[in-house]
């Protein structure tokens, strides 16, 4: 929240399965914008100073690479050849032109087809084919030339040709693109071009001249290495840092915690133990902390989502909770002058993010097993100071709102009412040190 401007901001991932649109509601007319959408998963939504951030990773994806392929071989030869011999060496030059081309004028319908050089894909990480160009240097006049692969055909061949137009002015290259495919090696190595020319039209004039005819094989590469991305949505920029390829891996983030200008937050890669990583804003850099420590511990893990929050006593000392291996969840403070953490004692709990708090109000704590509260006082020191008589376990936590697993919500107030109407037992407990009440 931007408690200043009451204005909310909220992330929807789900819109389209593979975007996350940015919004802001804004309290005092009701209204919803839309701020900005990326193509990714967000992980969280925050405000340093006045400029909104959020952070994500890549999804993991391959590099996309290319390489070529000529014609080395005939199947069949009906084109005119300018410079004798093979109709394939009259087009498999690299280049332009070499003085030699293949022809064909009016009246005729000539079909060549070649079989392609080829390259090896077994060495990449996917090597699957997703999409091939054709490319001719040549000219035509009233009709294009007509170009096609044997195993790009549908049951319909006509159909899935394309056509290279070109003017009849002189030569260029034109192409033409077969997209969404799924080829591996054996395709690849199966691949034959096909090259057409139709002149069966009302005009005597008409004619096919080309040099060159070769193919652009696109294909997945290697896994890119995923890079961890902090972007400014006000300013429109962005900070990554390279977090290594995924491939088999996984990843885990928590939530940020903002302490000034410094972004903290906890970052989990595979089996590798659990390591606290600070975004600088006003250095544009993510680096890692826990210069002695290195990170949190042997099988440390980050617990379930709704524990992942960080709050912060607004001095010095970041509290968050971590399963240490066992299944088990644990309380500890990062000393951010020290860059050290200290191991507490075992709590199932979720804390408050910094963010939904107000500046003059301690954080608090929920215990997700037992109907207990707690605030996290200076020092990072945890001190239970409410057990309500509630009927369901506590989900969420705010300055003056309370919500159980069934869906009842509990306002803080002078004399506390359960705005469902439903409950008449009391959550009379009082707050220490100067805390209301819950009803």
């Amino acid at each position: 929240p931007d408690r200043t401007n009451g204005i909310i901001y909220f992330v929807d991932c789900e819109y389209d399965g593979t975007t996350s649109y940015v919004w802001s509601l804004t309290l005092s007319d009701d209204s919803i914008e839309e701020l900005d959408s990326i193509p990714y998963d967000v992980n969280d939504i925050f405000l340093i100073g006045n400029d909104i951030h959020v952070s994500y990773v890549d999804t993991p994806a391959y590099e996309l690479l290319s390489d070529v392929i000529r014609p080395d071989g005939e199947v069949s030869a009906e084109w005119h050849n300018t410079g004798g011999g093979y109709n394939v060496e009259a087009i498999n030059e690299i280049g332009g032109a070499d003085g030699s081309y293949l022809y064909a004028g009016y009246n005729e319908e000539v079909i060549d087809i070649y079989t392609m050089s080829t390259f090896d894909l077994s060495s990449y990480d996917s090597g699957k084919i997703t999409r091939i160009t054709i490319w001719g240097y040549e000219t035509s006049y009233n009709t294009g030339i007509e170009v096609g692969a044997s195993n790009l055909l549908s049951p319909d061949p006509y159909r899935q040709y394309e056509f290279l137009f070109a003017s009849p002015e002189g030569y260029t290259w034109k192409s033409a693109t077969y997209s969404g495919l799924d080829f591996n090696q054996a395709d690849l190595d199966d691949l034959e071009l096909i090259l057409k020319w139709f002149g069966y039209t009302p005009w005597p004039q008409s004619f096919a001249e080309i040099e060159t005819l070769y193919a652009e094989v696109f294909f997945e590469g290697d896994f890119k290495d995923t890079e961890l991305h902090i972007k400014n949505i006000n300013q429109g920029t962005s900070v990554s840092q390279i977090v290594g390829p995924v491939a088999d891996r996984s990843y885990n983030m928590s939530q940020v915690v903002v302490v000034g200008t410094d972004v903290y937050f906890l970052w989990k890669w595979s089996d590798n133990n659990v390591e606290l990583l600070k975004y600088d804003s006003s250095g544009g850099i993510i680096t890692q902390q826990l210069n002695t420590q290195t990170d949190f511990g042997p099988n440390t893990n980050l617990p379930p989502i709704d524990q992942r929050g960080l709050s912060y006593d607004e001095n010095n000392i970041i509290s968050f909770v971590l399963d240490d291996g066992s299944n088990t969840y644990y309380y500890y403070t990062y000393s951010i002058s020290d860059d050290a953490f200290t191991k507490g004692v075992e709590y199932n709990i979720s804390l408050m993010l910094d963010r939904n708090t107000a500046s003059t109000v301690r954080e608090k704590g929920l215990d997700l097993s037992e109907y207990k509260l707690y605030y996290i006082d200076t020092g990072g020191i945890l001190t239970l100071f409410a057990t309500p008589d509630l009927d369901a376990p506590i989900i969420a936590i705010t300055d003056n709102f309370l919500m159980t697993s069934n869906g009842k919500l509990y306002e803080r107030l002078e004399s506390f009412a359960d705005i469902t109407k439903t409950i008449t037992n009391g959550f009379l407990n009082q707050y220490d040190i100067g805390y209301p009440n819950y009803k």
